[in-house]
């Protein structure tokens, strides 16, 4: 990931009205086709770039904001060099139609589950 990717996050971030929750965009300036080929550095990269966002903007979490970060798996491994939660998008994702299916039927629930104004079709 490199410093070209973080107008757009920050964009997509303030889109989703998340803009007061973010600490800041950190980036490990590697090409994203070289993420994967040495797996330790990418990760001492992802660590120094998480450890300065939680000492100097005071960030209690992580997401990886690339999908070869997510696949590398490496979030257990970040988390314990970090010392906060680490958010794993490709799981997240995954995660969501379980959590959408179980509240589907919970109508109290769509509001924050769905854009507002939306329902589901009759």
């Amino acid at each position: 990931m490199t410093q070209s990717i973080v107008n757009p996050l920050k964009r997509l971030v303030g889109a989703m009205g998340l803009g007061s929750k973010l600490a800041g965009i950190s980036v490990v300036e590697t090409p994203v086709l070289e993420l994967a080929t040495d797996y330790q550095r990418t990760l001492e990269r992802m660590a120094a770039a998480g450890v300065q966002l939680i000492r100097e903007r005071g960030a209690d979490c992580l997401v990886l904001g690339c999908m070869i970060m997510a696949f590398l798996d490496a979030t257990a491994e970040l988390e314990d060099r970090v010392g906060v939660p680490v958010v794993n998008p490709a799981k997240a994702a995954l995660r969501w139609p379980k959590r959408w299916s179980a509240a589907v039927s919970d109508t109290a629930s769509w509001p924050t589950l769905c854009r507002p104004g939306w329902r589901p079709a009759s």
